[in-house]
This record gives structure tokens, sequence and C-alpha cells, in this order.
């Protein structure tokens, strides 16, 4: 099957909006997910300046802990990228150490954010009035469990987030269950900067849309479907096939996409400072009452 490719100008449509804006923007998710009037948003300052220092500041100096919960597949803390927390598409597809690590993530984020902002129920809230919708939740699993809302994800100096498309986990034996909760038309990605470096870690979206199949030169082999398309090798002959826009939002600032229906990437990093966001993915239930996020 052909890939489908996306050719207008400008290639997305991404808004760009205050968080006090919200409310002027009540079916935003409806409009991406399925009318497809737009691609993207930046929403600005979701959480703010004092905040996001704070947040930074407990991480690098291991408040509460957090390192307890790395990610173990991510976990070379001197020299590579790494998780707090398990993103459940690189998890055991039986899930129980996702489920573990996900309940105490929730608490110790609940700490990470003490005394600031709730983080759960500031993402929950900008979906309520991007939505219209009233339930906006973190999945629960098969047997009580939780899902985890988010992960913190940290890039070092030249680490790059491999080309990807979100849509690619309806495909995993990891998606089984969630698929049983949701709408798999399908699903967004949100995340917010953290700690920026001094150049690159910017999102590039390509217009090239999912469709249900690897692309050719998708290294089978791999263990994450990702690593061959790393951008060195493959933004360029990427741009030159589909196109690309590049956006950078602040620290703070929250990034919705259609990174399920767009493969994307975060450019390599440059300079010390590393790259630092918090996010996850979203979609609706499939009676369409309800938004459930997760990561």
């Amino acid at each position: 099957m052909p890939k489908r490719v996306i050719s207008k100008e400008p290639l997305f449509n991404f808004l760009d909006i205050h968080v006090s804006e919200i409310e002027k923007h009540p079916s935003a998710l409806q409009d991406m997910l399925y009318n497809r009037s737009f691609e993207g948003m930046i929403i600005r300052e979701v959480l703010p300046q004092n905040v996001v220092e704070q947040v930074v500041n407990r991480l690098e100096n291991n408040k509460n802990n957090m390192s307890s919960i790395l990610d173990s597949k991510f976990a070379d803390m001197a020299k590579g990228p790494y998780s707090f927390g398990e993103n459940i598409i690189f998890c055991d597809p039986n899930l129980q150490q996702y489920f573990d690590y996900a309940a105490i993530f929730r608490q110790k984020c609940r700490i990470l954010f003490q005394g600031t902002v709730d983080f759960e129920n500031r993402v929950e809230s900008v979906f309520k009035f991007l939505s219209s919708v009233k339930k906006v939740q973190v999945p629960t699993g098969p047997e009580g469990q939780t899902y985890i809302p988010a992960t913190i994800r940290k890039l070092p100096k030249g680490h790059e987030f491999t080309i990807h498309v979100g849509n690619d986990f309806l495909n995993k034996p990891q998606s089984d269950h969630l698929r049983t909760l949701v709408d798999i038309t399908d699903q967004l990605s949100f995340y917010i900067p953290l700690a920026l470096p001094e150049g690159g870690g910017d999102l590039i979206v390509y217009g090239l849309e999912w469709d249900g199949e690897p692309l050719p030169f998708q290294d089978a082999s791999s263990e994450s479907g990702y690593s061959s398309w790393t951008y060195q090798q493959s933004h360029q002959p990427f741009v030159e096939q589909y196109g690309s826009m590049t956006f950078a939002p602040g620290l703070g600032d929250m990034m919705l996409f259609d990174g399920g229906r767009f493969y994307h990437c975060i450019a390599p990093t440059v300079g010390d400072r590393a790259r630092i966001t918090i996010g996850g993915f979203l979609t609706f239930s499939k009676e369409h009452d309800a938004i459930y996020y997760w990561s």
C-alpha cells in the first residue's frame, strides 16, 4: 500500500495560543483527530516558569529518589537518553513491570510537583477545555492497575528521538488491552519542555502519513523498530520526498499534535544542557464520552 503524503502549503496548520485562550477551542481535539481541520497546537505557559524551575531543580537533585524508577532500557545516566517511568511502547507485552512502575511514578510525580500544581489535574483541565468532554482520565488495567499518565524523558548532548509514528503502537501486543478501551482511529502526542538544550532538540513533523504498514527501509531487526531512521541518515531523504515543518515550544508550553498520524522525530541536541520533557499520548474512548491519556 503506498504511503499517503500531504501536499499543501503550508504543510501543516498548527494553532499557537496561550493557555488562557483554550476555552475558545472547545472541539480542538475532535478537530485534530477526526475532522482533520488542523494538525497540532502549541499552548503557551501550561506550566508557569516558576513551576518548571522547581521541578527541574528537584529532578537534578534527585529529590524523592526519582532515579529509582528509571526505565532500565534507557538508564545510562552518564551518556545516553533515559526516562523516568516506563513507556508502554518499549515495555514487556505482559505489562507487569509497566504497571508496577506506573503506580510508583504517579506517587513520585505528585511529590515532584508538590507545592506548585498537580500535573495530572493540570493536563486533564486542558484536555477538558479542548474537547468539552467532562471525563478525562488515565486508563485502568485489566486487574485494576493504573497506566502511567506521562513519562519524563531526558536527551543529553548529541542524542535524538529517531523518526517514528505513534499509530505504529496499535500493531504491538502492548496495546492489546488499551485497544479494548479507546477509539483506535488515531492518537495525539503531547509533551511539555522542562529544560531545553542550547540548540537542536526541536520537533520535526514530516508530510508522511501512517497507513498501517512498515516503511520499506525500516530495520525490522531493531528492537524498537525506530533505530534505522536516525536523523543523520534519514532526515534529508524524508524532507526531499515528503517535506517537513519544525516546531520549538518553549519551557512550560504544551506541544499537542497528531503524532499518531504523521511521522516525526526530535532532532539531535546541541550543547551541554540536556532536553527534558514530560508527556505522553491521548485519544477518545470507543464511545467518545471520555478521553484517556497515557505513556
